[in-house]
């Protein structure tokens, strides 16, 4: 048997196992298989973490990702858990490279809403109630996103829209009564802001 697996010693009497662990020809008692039956839910899906089944779940994986740049979201949708993608990610530098260029087609994407929302706006519903109290559209309205637009013009303009760099100081008066001031440089470099 290809599937077979033996565990003891070869001057031993051998036990063989199956691909799960089992001893070979055992069966499942009735009482295994009322728990079996009574956790199994056919609308969850199960996902295998064999080797067959690791392409499956990082195409899954990869296809969220490149949808919506959030992890968890991902993780969900491919039916693994998140230490599961980092390790992988971790082990193979061709799904690293997949993974980085899933980020970049989602945050792009997410980039080109952003923008849309922040120059043509969003259309909004004004809701008043009528002589019943019930709810009534009686306009609609265009609104946009002035901190979505600062956002966007400091990251595509920082040398215009980027705030000036900060220091952080103190004044420490010495016993003999001189005042001496330090500052903290906190890494930013100094830029002309017009």
């Amino acid at each position: 048997m290809s599937d077979v697996i033996s565990n003891a010693p070869s001057n031993a009497g051998k036990v063989e196992l199956n691909t799960n662990g089992k001893p070979v020809g055992t069966t499942v008692g009735p009482e295994q298989q009322k728990k079996r039956l009574s956790t199994f839910n056919p609308k969850k899906r199960h996902h295998r973490s064999t080797a067959a089944g690791k392409g499956n779940w990082r195409k899954r994986f990869l296809v969220a990702l490149a949808d919506v740049p959030n992890v968890a979201a991902a993780c969900e949708a491919a039916g693994i858990t998140q230490p599961t993608a980092y390790e992988a990610r971790k082990r193979s530098q061709v799904f690293d490279s997949q993974w980085k260029q899933a980020l970049k087609i989602s945050v792009g994407k997410l980039a080109k809403a952003a923008l849309k929302r922040a120059h043509d706006g969003v259309v909004e519903r004004v809701w008043m109630k009528d002589a019943k109290g019930r709810p009534v559209c009686v306009d609609k309205v265009r609104k946009f996103s002035d901190t979505l637009a600062i956002f966007l013009l400091k990251s595509h303009a920082p040398e215009t829209y980027r705030e000036p760099p900060r220091e952080l100081g103190a004044a420490v008066k010495l016993p003999d009564g001189t005042e001496v001031k330090t500052t903290f440089d906190l890494g930013v470099e100094e830029q002309d802001v017009p």
